[in-house]
């Protein structure tokens, strides 16, 4: 008792170490004279040093000689305000890198457009003798942008003007280039050319646009450093054989059958080294990296990569068996080798609704040599399966060392997440509090599946920073979560219990929910027909999946997002209490005896309000499909239009206990609000499908929308108590001043009660 009156007296140390300092990015536009200008030029600074420098070619410019471009002529100018997204986007990485960057000069970033529908970055490493064209001179067995960063080596500045010829005076150069495509995602209010832009979050918010942020943040993953090195001579693909770096991507890359990439190794499938010894017996696959063309339930068809670090943060996870990152293998006929092929954002899958790193995948930062507090940005993560796990492990702000975290003191990393939970099968308790005022911080996340989250009545979860969410479930089915402690997100924006799924990575790919697979298709520049709408959309089949783009298994998306959520301690939320977003469903929330609720419960389940989710069309005019609901047997095309009203896919508000509440609760097609027992006093709006109020219950006070479904119900259900109050217990007005107002019909063979001594206290019906 004395730790909750302690914390609810808000007496909290908030002192800033020098290891979380968030850097501050200069927002003044560099120019230099004439021709040779740049559209705009980003300084991303930490602890007041230029970390990176950050420069935006104009339409027509390009670094290099025409036919020698080191990085490519923009095709347009770039937006001002995708300029400032760039920056703000990828100061992500500044900040996280910060405390241990040594390069006494910025790292050089040069930022070029495409029309093309896609996005891409790489660093150069370039000796010049200042006689032959810049790129003749690349060396691939060298990556000068990470000497810069990790050892402070200085490198000659690329300037507009020194590679005009693309002879670049003599010396060495160490740059970036990333490429911002056209209309990559579909058009939506509020996007530009195809781009949402969203910095402040970990669940992207893209819908049918691109997460312009975790697209950013993917490619400069790419520059730092995870990039395969190879080359394909005559239809054969090796990695470089002038490779010497051990830290390097490459050299702690393994095959599916645990063989270690070397310098020079060709890179084939089982099928091809098959043919090969049957041709000369004698070799051996020891001496090649083999990696099936097609991903198995094995994991054949992965690279992996792996490292001390990396092994670490999996604390025992593993990805099919191996203590390693799964990686993208071949891909349109190519081997890729540069991909994580996780469920995160460094992925080339389908779908991934993230915009940060995962925790593994800073640890692969790590064992490529950079230094950074990874546990300033996770407090623990969870990949393992099947666990019974107690966790002892808070979140809370790190020392200036970065080595340990400052007890019972709030973290104000942006971002951050005090304990994610990947794998699927768990049951974890979180034994330790979790304190965080960093913008869009996350207290809990969950992924995976048939995971049960515990927070005990003595835990803590503060996520109450700007748009900060306490809990969040964010992927699969069948999830659980049982709530005794204190979840609060108090900050502008915030939401203490979250249910969502968000945005996959693009309109182009997949978007998911609960029973929902979607694919939409968008056209490009170069298609002939207008840019960013989306011409074709598909109901994909729901447990096809494969495991190259499932987190769990193929029938991940086969169940409610939650079945079982159930309160029975404080939960504070200043934008809402709780929220269920699009794709996820709920099915029963369960407030108990000892809950208390500040903030507001909002449904957003199958509110879809945007053209993607309502089909296209092709050239010839045909109509595509809309996006279903695939339950109860139908499938792809012959799932249930989201439009209809499915009764069995309907969260049921349970309301169990003496308790009063003020917020408001918004479900008009989707929740049915149940007060089961107890009495409960509600003073707020709600707008439902339905109120029932059980025999020996009581419900007093509040205003009721109850909306009738019998219209939108598909052929074969029914559901006669939509539009409904129905009583049978006791209801009246909170207040002799105050009236309960329903709003449709009223059912009533229990108790209807007047508050005498006012001017109100009524029961006004505004139907039958």
């Amino acid at each position: 008792m004395k730790k909750k009156q302690k914390r609810m007296g808000v007496k909290y140390n908030r002192t800033l170490v020098t290891a979380v300092l968030i850097g501050l990015m200069s927002t003044t536009p560099y120019t230099s004279a004439g021709a040779s200008e740049y559209l705009a030029t980003k300084y991303l600074d930490y602890n007041g040093k230029h970390v990176a420098e950050i420069n935006f070619l104009k339409e027509g410019q390009g670094i290099g000689a025409a036919n020698q471009y080191l990085v490519p002529a923009a095709s347009y100018n770039l937006s001002n305000e995708l300029i400032s997204a760039m920056a703000d986007s990828a100061s992500y990485w500044t900040n996280m890198l910060g405390p241990g960057l040594k390069n006494t000069t910025p790292w050089q970033i040069f930022v070029s457009t495409d029309w093309r529908r896609n996005a891409s970055a790489a660093s150069r490493s370039i000796v010049s003798n200042g006689e032959r064209a810049a790129r003749r001179s690349y060396r691939n067995n060298e990556f000068f942008v990470t000497d810069q960063l990790q050892n402070g080596t200085v490198y000659e500045q690329l300037t507009y003007e020194n590679a005009q010829t693309g002879v670049l005076p003599e010396g060495k150069y160490g740059f970036s280039r990333v490429m911002i495509g056209y209309y990559s995602g579909a058009k939506r209010t509020g996007a530009i050319d195809g781009w949402w832009v969203d910095t402040d979050t970990v669940l992207p918010t893209n819908e049918q646009a691109t997460n312009f942020a975790g697209t950013v943040r993917h490619e400069l993953g790419h520059a730092l450093g995870i990039t395969a090195r190879k080359r394909t001579r005559n239809d054969v693909t090796t990695f470089l054989p002038t490779l010497t770096d051990e830290k390097s991507w490459t050299l702690n890359l393994y095959d599916q059958n645990g063989n270690r990439a070397k310098p020079g190794m060709k890179i084939v499938t089982s099928a091809t080294f098959a043919d090969l010894q049957s041709d000369d017996p004698s070799i051996s696959a020891k001496d090649y990296f083999i990696v099936d063309e097609k991903v198995d339930a094995n994991g054949n068809g992965f690279a992996y990569f792996t490292g001390p670090n990396v092994v670490e943060a999996l604390g025992g996870g593993k990805f099919y068996g191996r203590s390693a990152l799964s990686v993208n293998g071949w891909e349109s006929d190519k081997f890729d080798g540069s991909h994580i092929q996780t469920a995160g954002m460094m992925s080339h899958r389908d779908y991934s609704n993230y915009s940060v790193f995962l925790e593994a995948e800073l640890a692969a930062l790590q064992d490529l040599g950079y230094k950074l507090d990874r546990k300033a940005y996770y407090g623990r993560s969870i990949y393992g399966n099947g666990g019974n796990i107690t966790n002892t492990q808070g979140y809370f702000a790190r020392n200036s060392d970065g080595t340990a975290y400052l007890e019972d003191t709030y973290s104000e990393i942006p971002l951050g997440i005090g304990l994610h939970v990947y794998g699927y099968d768990n049951t974890v308790t979180q034994a330790a509090d979790i304190l965080t005022h960093g913008t869009g911080a996350v207290g809990i996340r969950v992924d995976g599946m048939k995971n049960n989250l515990i927070i005990p009545e003595d835990t803590e979860i503060h996520s109450d920073g700007y748009r900060g969410n306490g809990v969040m479930i964010a992927y699969g089915r069948d999830q659980n979560v049982d709530q005794a402690g204190t979840v609060t997100a108090m900050g502008d924006g915030g939401t203490a219990m979250r249910f969502d799924f968000g945005s996959g990575r693009s309109g182009g790919f997949e978007y998911r929910g609960s029973y929902i697979r979607y694919r939409r298709w968008v056209n490009s520049k170069s298609s002939g027909r207008e840019p960013g709408e989306i011409y074709r959309t598909r109901n994909l089949d729901l447990t096809s999946i494969g495991p190259n783009a499932y987190t769990a298994c193929n029938d991940e998306l086969e169940g409610a997002l939650v079945n079982n959520y159930n309160l029975s301690g404080n939960l504070a939320g200043k934008e809402n209490a709780i929220y269920i977003g699009k794709t996820a469903f709920v099915k029963n929330i369960n407030i108990n005896n000892g809950a208390k609720i500040q903030g507001n419960i909002v449904s957003d389940w199958k509110q879809f309000n945007d053209p993607s989710c309502e089909g296209a069309y092709d050239q010839t005019g045909d109509k595509r499909d809309v996006l279903r609901i695939q339950y109860g047997g139908k499938r792809e095309e012959n799932g249930i239009d989201y439009h209809q009203y499915i009764p069995d896919l309907v969260t049921n508000l349970n309301f169990n206990t003496n308790m009063t509440y003020s917020g408001n609760i918004t479900g008009e097609d989707n929740m049915k609000m149940n007060v089961s027992g107890g009495i409960l006093n509600y003073t707020g709006s709600a707008n439902v499908v339905n109120v029932n109020v059980a025999k020996e219950a009581e419900l007093y006070g509040g205003t009721y929308t109850v909306n009738d479904m019998s219209d939108r119900m598909p052929t074969g259900y029914t559901d006669e108590t939509t539009g409904q109050f129905i009583n049978h217990g006791t209801i009246g007005a909170s207040a002799a001043d105050k009236n309960m107002t329903i709003n449709g019909t009223l059912v009533s063979d229990g108790k209807l009660q007047a508050y005498g001594g006012g001017d109100k206290g009524q029961i006004i019906v505004n139907g039958t």
